[in-house]
Order: structure tokens, then C-alpha cells, then sequence
């Protein structure tokens, strides 16, 4: 029976390698073989191209590293204390190449929110005073605190660049994966009465909405845009616009063949990061159903993976799962509607740093991979589902 478990997720581990070759090979031959007439475009569709596959094979040799040396050691702090290495070498990297810091840093903050704010929930849950549990309600309106002030140091001061700051469908995705994250690291407590803190679990989620949205200059167009969805303008420059309007009208010439704006908009000289609009325009319908269809066997690798692993129950499993999935939702409509500014895509080809979440549901053996507070470590022996059960316990003893 184990036999017949390993060999069928090596199965799926295979095939999940093979989609990922392929979709990065296809979105790759897309970007350096460019045909488009504008010289500016074909040479920054090509620079763009050699700097996707140095950053993917960075992240994925790093993946694969920190699996080796957990493989061998079985030591969290050697991974932990690696993999942290490895993305200060990026970021200085990065940074000696001549990008910017800011920008270098929020991609890595956007992979790796679902871990941050899942290890976040789990340590407040734990959070002692004077040898005390804290209240339930001071743990939820600390971590709400935590990571909405977190949301707006990434988008709000880490990029000065108006066109990358206080990107809406980034902040989206940060502000649901952080709401399903304390939800997943709570759901265990089976004495806490749910619905008792009902109201503040639901007021809290509605305030950060609130203050990070609060005279969002693109929310607020997009809300003038309900007046009158169907007019749109020509240009998305620093004008007054009609949003929607004006996604639909993009969205009506990207796929049914009317390329012009090409020619004439600032938009082009970042179009070729919307990868199945980039593969579509330079290679045909063919490739993009190709590459569409990979992502989605993708994720059906991974959903099997972890359901034979037995491991879907696992709240951080499922805080991954949940992020790759929106990944791949925001990342269709992204490149639907041609939204180029985000670092949110397609899993592997907007930011090859997902890479990593990939590895980690593919390969991973499925523990937290970082050392919690130590005193769960001595309760629990090291296991982290241990961990998170000792914290709940020792709250509802408290309560």
C-alpha cells in the first residue's frame, strides 16, 4: 500500500515538473523570439526574456537546494537559516545589477505572504503575558493590526514608482490570503465558542478593507466607472478615465485581433509581462491553450499530491493551496484585461519566485519551515500540527 502511494505521487510529481518545463519553455520561446515590428518592444520582449530565466533558474536551483538539505539534515534551522541567505543574495543581487531595492523586495514579501502571515497567526495565538494566554480578542486585533500595517509598508513605501505602488490587485490577494490565514490557524480550537467572536472576526477584515482602500485613486475610478461601464477612452495615462470602460474595450481588441493600440500607448512597453497575451500575440492561439491548460494540470498535480500525502487538512497546506489558486484566478483575468502593473499572475510566469510555494507543495514534506516559539518545540517534539494544537489547548484551558 506504501508502495503504491510513493509510486503514484512520484506520478504526479513528474507530472507537475513536465507542465512547469513546459509553460516556462513556451512563455521563454515567446519573449526571445519576438516579431513585432516595434524595435523598442522586440528589444525589451528579449531583455525581458534573458532576466525571467536568470531569476527562475535562481529561485528553482534555491527551491531544490533547500529540499536537498532538508532531505539529508531534517534540521529547520539549517533550512530556515539557508533559505534567508539565499534571498539576501537575491536582493543584493538584484541591487548591484542596478534594480531597484524596494521593488526586488515586495516580489519576495508577495511569494511569501501566505507563510509570513500564517506563521504570524500561529505565533499570536501563543503569545503569553506574565505566563498568561492573552484574550482571544486582544490575539485577533493584534494580528489584524500586524498585517494590515504590513499591506501598506509593501505598497505603500516600498515603491515609490506610481505605476507599481498601491496596486489593488496585489492588495487583494495580501488582504484575502491574510483573513484566510487566521482563519486556517484558528480553525482547530474546537472550545472556542466561534460564534461568540463572530461580529469582531467580521468587523476587523471590513476595517483593514477600509484603511487600505480608503481614496485608493484606482478603486475610486472604478467605482465612478459603474456610472457608465461601456465608454471608454484611448489611454490609460493620468487622466480621468471610464476603467472599466476602458478594460473592456482592451479586452475586446487583445482577443478578438485588433492590436493597434500597440502602436500608439505607453501599455506596450510592458505587454509582454501578460504571458498568455504575449504567447498568443506572438505565436498563435495553439501555444496559449497549451500553456493554459498546463497551469491547470498544475494544480491538479499538486491537489493530488497532497491528497494522497494525506496532508489537505494541514492549515498551512491549505493557506499555499488557497494561494496558488488565486494566483491562477487574478493571473487569467490579469492578462483577460491586460493589467500589467502586478507581480500577481500565473503561477511560474508573472513572478518566477512562485517557484518556490511550487516546490514546496511538490516535493515538501509539509512542516512549517521555520522554528516556532520554543516552547511549542519542547511540548510537541518538533511537530508543527503539534505545535498549533498545544497553542489551542493551552488557550481553551486559559479560557
Amino acid at each position: 500500500m506504501k508502495s503504491t502511494m510513493q509510486g503514484k505521487t512520484r506520478l504526479f510529481q513528474l507530472g507537475a515538473v513536465i507542465t512547469i518545463l513546459i509553460s516556462v519553455s513556451i512563455y521563454v520561446w515567446s519573449l526571445k523570439s519576438t516579431s513585432v515590428s516595434d524595435p523598442y518592444i522586440a528589444w525589451a520582449s528579449n531583455r525581458y526574456g534573458s532576466k525571467y530565466m536568470l531569476r527562475f533558474c535562481y529561485f528553482l536551483l534555491s527551491g531544490f537546494l533547500c529540499v536537498f538539505v532538508w532531505k539529508i539534515s531534517k534540521n529547520k534551522i539549517y533550512v530556515g537559516t539557508l533559505f534567508i541567505s539565499e534571498c539576501i543574495l537575491y536582493c543584493l543581487l538584484r541591487t548591484w545589477l542596478g534594480y531597484d531595492l524596494g521593488y526586488t523586495v515586495k516580489g519576495l514579501c508577495l511569494t511569501l505572504w501566505p507563510v509570513f502571515t500564517y506563521l504570524l497567526a500561529v505565533r499570536l495565538l501563543g503569545l503569553k503575558r506574565k505566563s498568561k494566554p492573552l484574550p482571544y480578542i486582544v490575539e485577533v486585533v493584534l494580528y489584524y493590526i500586524i498585517f494590515t500595517v504590513g499591506i501598506w509598508l509593501i505598497q505603500y513605501k516600498l515603491v515609490m514608482s506610481e505605476f507599481f505602488r498601491r496596486n489593488p490587485v496585489e492588495m487583494i490577494y495580501m488582504l484575502v490570503i491574510g483573513i484566510l490565514s487566521w482563519i486556517a490557524a484558528v480553525q482547530g480550537q474546537s472550545d472556542l465558542n466561534k460564534h461568540k467572536y463572530s461580529l469582531i472576526n467580521g468587523i476587523l477584515p471590513v476595517m483593514s478593507c477600509v484603511f487600505l482602500f480608503w481614496d485608493h485613486d484606482r478603486i475610486l475610478q472604478i467605482i465612478g466607472s459603474l456610472r457608465n461601464p461601456v465608454t471608454s477612452v484611448a489611454t490609460d495615462n493620468l487622466v480621468e478615465i471610464n476603467w472599466i470602460g476602458y478594460r473592456i474595450s482592451l479586452f475586446s481588441d487583445v482577443w478578438l485581433g485588433n492590436l493597434s493600440f500597440l502602436k500608439n500607448g505607453w501599455i506596450s512597453e510592458s505587454i509582454y509581462e501578460c504571458p498568455l497575451f504575449w504567447i498568443k500575440y506572438q505565436n498563435g492561439w495553439l501555444p496559449a491553450l497549451i500553456v493554459i491548460i498546463m497551469e491547470l494540470t498544475l494544480l491538479y498535480c499538486i491537489v493530488m499530491i497532497v491528497k494522497i500525502k494525506g496532508a489537505g487538512k494541514k492549515p498551512l497546506v491549505k493557506i499555499l493551496m488557497a494561494s496558488v489558486l488565486l494566483y491562477t484566478v487574478l493571473g487569467i483575468l490579469a492578462d483577460m484585461f491586460l493589467i500589467t502593473s502586478a507581480d500577481i499572475g500565473m503561477p511560474l510566469l508573472r513572478n518566477p519566485a512562485d517557484i518556490l510555494l511550487v516546490l514546496y507543495l511538490v516535493f515538501g514534506e509539509y512542516k512549517i519551515p521555520v522554528l516556532l516559539h520554543e516552547e511549542y518545540e519542547a511540548e510537541s517534539g518538533g511537530n508543527a500540527d503539534e505545535n498549533v494544537r498545544y497553542s489551542y489547548a493551552h488557550h481553551s484551558r486559559g479560557r
